[in-house]
């Protein structure tokens, strides 16, 4: 529910549940300008809230939990939108490579981090892009060599 908050208040579309991932999408149908950055903005406070609720289970649970948040990967590129019921614009699945590409980069980042694909990278504002570090290049399952920039929230 908080996650669904998240990415609607930051302008983007609640696709699906997957296991315990979301997928988000953002600039769809229209392109406003700015839903490069807002889907940022997005992932930095899905970051936070991951965080927040690792926390209060950590607090309710006597076994210690290694893994702390969240990991995001981003990728943007072409979708085909398709109704999964007929004549419904409220019921639709996104099918795409980009997809996979995020789904890939999301497994190569760590809790606390958000990995994007080099066109993510390219297209946000230079503030946005000063927060990154370029990754080696990732050999990705299915996908090939990929260009990755991570940012990273963690302390320190």
């Amino acid at each position: 529910t908080k996650a669904r908050h998240h990415i609607i208040h930051h302008g983007g579309m609640l696709c699906e549940f997957l296991g315990d991932a979301v997928l988000g999408l953002f600039g769809i149908p229209d392109h406003p300008p700015e839903y490069i950055e807002r889907s940022f903005e997005c992932a930095r406070s899905l970051l936070v809230l991951g965080e927040s609720i690792t926390n209060e289970w950590q607090r309710q649970i006597d076994r210690i939990q290694p893994a702390r948040g969240c990991h995001i990967g981003m990728a943007m590129g072409d979708l085909q939108i398709v109704s999964l019921r007929p004549f419904s614009r409220t019921h639709i699945g996104a099918v795409g490579d980009t997809i996979n590409l995020a789904a890939r980069l999301s497994s190569h980042a760590q809790e606390g981090q958000v990995v994007v694909s080099n066109t993510v990278h390219r297209n946000l504002c230079l503030t946005s892009q000063n927060q990154f570090t370029k990754n080696e290049t990732i050999d990705a399952k299915n996908v090939g060599r990929i260009q990755a920039w991570t940012f990273d929230a963690r302390p320190g």
